[in-house]
């Protein structure tokens, strides 16, 4: 019993022996991809980024539209805030809310899509 198990030991030594130097092997090469350069110099990266920026116009444009027609419904009230009645301005006031939150959640959808 005690030379089987000497046997057993010899016979894992000399198996570990022999692999050790198969995982040991360090002449293995890394290499590394620079993604920026291949965003900034490819084809496909330049499209990308043409596409991205005609995406972030056009999110932006409809954005400042959207603004601009807060500011003139803002104006517009200031103008006539005077001769409105109580019941017309909280109208007025409950409509501009509206459209405010409206217009966050468009800035916020456009957010969103440029960020995918």
């Amino acid at each position: 019993m005690k030379q089987l198990i000497i046997v057993l030991t010899f016979v894992i030594v000399s198996t570990w022996s022999l692999t050790a130097p198969v995982y040991a092997d360090d002449s293995s090469k890394y290499g590394y991809v620079d993604m920026r350069k291949v965003l900034v110099e490819s084809k496909a990266g330049k499209r990308s980024k043409a596409e991205m920026e005609k995406l972030v116009k056009q999110k932006q444009g409809q954005l400042a539209k959207e603004q601009e027609k807060l500011q003139a419904m803002q104006e517009a009230y200031e103008k006539e805030q005077l001769v409105l009645t109580d019941a017309k301005k909280q109208q007025h006031q409950k409509d501009f809310q509206e459209k405010v939150q409206a217009y966050k959640q468009m800035a916020a959808a456009a957010q969103k899509d440029v960020g995918q």
